[in-house]
């Protein structure tokens, strides 16, 4: 597996809305998104955090919407 280089920018406003916009309709895109943006660092990793907590969220609110 490849290494993210520390060096790379933060990610840019439209990158923040759409990833966190994908982490909560679509979980699995959510963990790897944040994940990536973790890996990143510095400013990155606040906005991974939130990706994963939304993520999970979305996660909790399908599987409760498909097993109900």
């Amino acid at each position: 597996m490849e290494r993210v280089d520390p060096l790379d920018p933060p990610p840019s406003a439209a990158e923040v809305a759409a990833g966190l916009l994908l982490a909560a309709l679509v979980p699995l895109v959510g963990f790897v998104v944040g994940g990536v943006w973790l890996a990143r660092g510095g400013r990155g990793s606040a906005t991974g955090g939130v990706a994963l907590a939304l993520a999970a969220v979305g996660l909790a609110f399908w599987l409760r919407f498909t097993f109900r």
